[in-house]
């Protein structure tokens, strides 16, 4: 019997050892988005019970011992580098830059993946019409197509961020390309706009390595949010958007839409604008502002 519990062990261990390491490897700023907080308090279940194989297999002199122990270590060794690299990145990168926008009630709205002819200047009508500010992370190979509404955000006082040049995943690109991808989508995005992007959102919200310490090294502002719409979907609805998007908010909140459908579901802007006078009741239902990010434009 207790054989077959050190085996079952072993086994978890073994099988979901490499999504361990992917975790630990890929830097996911944890303590901003909701899926890594679980994701990660299933690692800390993982290693709970790796710990517990050790110690049964050094009660036991069991000849698992030296596997076990090994891959206790990795894990040890692959939390103390995540939370090493996250300690610097926590909660504080969304609350307290926007607290010290304005020191009263903000939150930031923002949206992704854009600009897009149609479903750009839709938003910021909507925007101007309820007096409130937005943080638009902006997608070089979009501004390129569409510099004249680029511009149009710029002039109309929101926030110009950086989403990248291409929308690929972070973890599928070198750091040598990203970079290059990075400084193209800067440049484009200055050309087009007057303004240059300090605040960054990777695509997916997902960081590498390297392109974490990219990031940091230029001393970009990172924002992910804590709210978000899932406006991307398909079978996603107007009043389903903007619940999922407004439940629970505080000040402080950073909240995700997407003002277009270049890398989603065909058309998903037009839910997204159809939400956004929902939104935008709920968060001055709620007494809070929509401010800028940060002071880059």
């Amino acid at each position: 019997m207790r054989k077959w519990a050190l085996l079952i062990l072993g086994g978890f261990a073994v099988i979901l050892f490499p999504w361990t390491a992917y975790l630990a490897l890929t830097l996911p700023t944890r303590h901003l988005t909701p899926h890594w907080d679980a994701a990660w308090a299933g690692f800390d279940l993982m290693m709970a019970g790796v710990v517990l194989w050790t110690v049964v297999s050094i009660l036991r002199r069991s000849r698992y011992l030296v596997i076990a122990t090994s891959i206790t270590g990795t894990f040890l060794i692959c939390d103390a580098w995540f939370d090493l690299v996250t300690s610097r990145q926590g909660p504080e990168l969304v609350e307290s830059s926007l607290f010290a926008v304005l020191g009263e009630l903000p939150l930031a709205l923002t949206f992704d993946d854009g600009p897009h002819p149609q479903g750009t200047p839709a938003a910021l009508e909507l925007l101007a019409a309820a007096g409130a500010t937005a943080t638009f992370f902006l997608v070089g190979e979009q501004v390129e197509r569409w510099p004249d509404v680029a511009a149009e955000i710029a002039a109309a006082g929101h926030e110009i961020a950086l989403h990248g040049h291409r929308h690929r995943l972070m973890l599928r690109r070198t750091t040598a390309a990203l970079e290059r991808d990075l400084d193209h989508a800067v440049e484009v995005i200055a050309a087009a706009t007057g303004a240059t992007p300090l605040c960054y959102r990777p695509p997916y919200g997902v960081f590498s390595a390297g392109g974490l310490a990219l990031a940091r090294r230029r001393e970009w502002a990172l924002l992910l949010w804590s709210r978000w719409g899932r406006d991307w979907e398909a079978q996603a609805t107007p009043a389903g958007i903007a619940r999922r998007a407004t439940a629970g908010l505080r000040a402080g909140d950073v909240v995700l839409l997407h003002d277009a459908d270049h890398y989603s579901s065909d058309g998903s802007w037009r839910k997204t604008i159809a939400a956004l006078p929902l939104v935008l009741e709920a968060v001055a239902g709620c007494g809070l502002r929509c401010v800028r990010v940060t002071n880059s434009t």
